[in-house]
């Protein structure tokens, strides 16, 4: 670029200025003073639009904006959103494997957009995930990698949690993001982990995980792959981080408070622990009477 390329057009009011990502700055006090120079640089050049954003958790105390910002939260997806989103998206990849925005491209982008939209027409359960972008984004890049969505849906969410734990750092080229405290985690190996979390959850019929229930449960898993202690609790730590950061499948939505991003996630990962477990038939026997006869399962909070 020319010298004072976008200096100049932000001196004269041009720019639309995108900061993504507020929440992923690492502490408490780098986020402090990263929200500080964004409100210096909006200072700076005011007559520019900007658009800041950031988890709701990652967006408290100092690290909130002043300079007039108004706060907003992203909505689900209408179906409307869902079709727009799919065209663009199906358009996107498909004119950068070609290298360029050809007719074949944009035919291409079509048929695929046709049949995800009428796959998501046909599955209601399916559907209910598709009004989140992410999610959305992950069912999309299934349709590419299996070419149809799977008919069952355990198939469906076993193919999405394969996404979000491992093929979504292969497709950003982190080739280096399943490193916790020197050892390498596959998407097998996450989710290994996670699933006898799931069920913990499941079984004390809550959506959220306090974080020191969290590290005590994940502690469990992690010494038999430590035998240094402070090493392990390293381990953890990276291991929240990590999952937190790259997947998308565990998110901390307050101070301390984790939960799946899908309830479904969290009840494909809970059965997945039952049916790892050499009693599974007597365990579900004795979790079904525990509740009557309830589909334990499939449980949701009235909330």
């Amino acid at each position: 670029m020319p010298p004072r390329f976008f200096a100049a057009r932000l001196g004269r009011g041009e720019c639309i200025v995108l900061l993504d990502g507020v929440d992923e700055v690492a502490d408490a006090p780098t986020r402090h003073r990263v929200a500080r120079l964004v409100e210096s640089f909006t200072r700076a050049y005011p007559h520019n639009r900007y658009v800041v954003t950031s988890r709701i958790v990652g967006y408290s105390g100092s690290a909130r904006l002043g300079e007039n910002y108004a706060m907003t939260t992203v909505r689900d997806f209408t179906w409307s959103d869902i079709e727009q989103f799919v065209g663009y998206w199906t358009a996107a990849v498909e004119v950068a494997l070609a290298g360029e925005d050809s007719d074949y491209a944009r035919q291409m982008a079509r048929r695929q957009a046709e049949a995800l939209l009428s796959a998501l027409r046909n599955n209601e359960r399916i559907r209910e995930l598709a009004v989140n972008p992410l999610l959305l984004t992950v069912i999309a890049l299934v349709q590419r990698y299996r070419a149809q969505l799977p008919d069952r849906r355990t198939e469906l969410y076993e193919e999405a949690i394969e996404v979000l734990l491992g093929k979504w750092d292969e497709a950003k080229g982190l080739k280096d993001a399943s490193l916790v405290a020197g050892r390498e985690l596959d998407a097998g190996d996450r989710r290994s982990l996670l699933e006898p979390v799931a069920l913990w959850m499941m079984e004390q019929r809550t959506r959220e995980i306090e974080l020191d229930e969290l590290r005590s449960q994940l502690t469990e898993r992690f010494q038999s792959m430590y035998s240094d202690t402070a090493v392990m609790v390293k381990a953890v730590d990276a291991f929240l981080r990590l999952i937190g950061e790259r997947s998308g499948l565990l998110q901390e939505r307050g101070q301390g408070q984790y939960s799946f991003s899908h309830l479904t996630f969290q009840e494909h990962l809970a059965a997945r622990a039952i049916a790892d477990r050499d009693d599974h038939v007597q365990y579900t026997l004795s979790a079904w009477a525990t509740v009557g006869g309830a589909k334990w399962c499939c449980w949701r909070p009235a909330t």
